[in-house]
């Protein structure tokens, strides 16, 4: 979809940041997502330019476009905040642009 934004998480960033909550055992909730934003499109775009797929690999839908309609309704705008981590050891790097494109 084009008209859902959120961001994204890359796994080799969690990782990291995993290891080092383990060390620090800092306690509580933390939620971790990479800076930036990006829509499910864009990612379906960069998974067709990993596969070596031609530039027509995935085509933007708006979520009312659905059919059948999902289930639960998302909001347009998922970003995670990120404000106690990134506080507490920095920002991950910005994963819409960083690790997507």
């Amino acid at each position: 979809m084009n008209d859902q934004t959120g961001t994204v998480t890359v796994a080799s960033d969690l990782a990291r940041v995993l290891a080092t909550l383990v060390r620090e055992r800092p306690g509580g909730l933390w939620h971790v997502a990479n800076t930036g934003t990006t829509t499910w499109f864009d990612v379906a775009n960069y998974i067709g330019e990993i596969l070596g797929r031609d530039e027509g690999f995935a085509t933007a839908i708006a979520t009312s476009d659905l059919d059948p309609a999902p289930l639960a309704t998302r909001p347009i705008r998922s970003d995670l905040s990120t404000n106690k981590f990134t506080s507490a050891w920095g920002p991950c790097p910005n994963g819409a642009t960083d690790s997507l494109v």
